[in-house]
């Protein structure tokens, strides 16, 4: 009986008639893993950078965390749309203009605090159909990069809305719908609300004639 010989990878199982095979597929395996150890790197490095937001006492607060971080936020929303957010000539900035009030049922229709689950109109009977929170809009403005959901997964629950190019001034500008979640932001007070005016439109148009 002819004897067959067989190269069987003991990370995945797999056999192998060849030699080079076997070792072609070791070394693909191990790109792999690496670039997997990279990126669970990156990630935990992105939420490390993030957590300060979350631990803000105020409303006022979190507007200027944001506004003073726009590369972390870029940084996390390039992990998950690198083409999207990739980085442009421009020298990145961000002013935000946000409005909110207190609503001890803040839908959770679309978006949900984290760790939580969506409930689309209450339809799910076993799931919440809100959570206490604050709602109202965020309009900002942003130069640097591609601004569309660059608050997703943040926290900043952006909802209807939508953006234009600011032309000559480089930056592109942006309003939503926004919803924070208390339990996302956990030391700030309930019941608080931000009136935060935007105060740029005339400084940006003036300064491009």
């Amino acid at each position: 009986m002819p004897q067959v010989i067989a190269w069987e990878c003991p990370h995945t199982g797999d056999l192998f008639k060849s030699k080079a095979r076997y070792d072609a597929h070791l070394r693909a395996l191990s790109r792999d893993r690496a670039a997997a150890r990279k990126e669970k790197r990156e990630w935990e490095d992105i939420r490390e950078a993030m957590a300060p937001l979350y631990r803000q006492t105020s409303l006022q607060g979190v507007v200027n965390w944001l506004q003073e971080n726009p590369e972390i936020l870029v940084r996390k929303a390039a992990f998950r749309n690198p083409d999207r957010h990739r980085r442009r000539g421009a020298a990145l900035q961000l002013e935000i203009a946000m409005k909110l009030h207190w609503n001890e049922r803040a839908s959770n229709s679309h978006k949900a605090p984290f760790g939580e689950e969506t409930n689309f109109c209450g339809q799910d009977r076993t799931l919440p159909s809100s959570f206490p929170g604050w709602q109202g809009r965020i309009d900002y403005h942003i130069r640097g990069v591609d601004g569309f959901e660059i608050f997703r997964g943040t926290g900043i629950n952006t909802g209807t809305g939508g953006g234009h190019s600011g032309g000559r001034t480089g930056f592109e500008s942006y309003g939503f719908d926004v919803i924070l979640f208390a339990q996302d932001f956990p030391m700030i007070p309930q019941g608080t609300s931000l009136d935060r005016p935007n105060d740029w439109e005339g400084r940006l148009y003036a300064s491009a004639d």
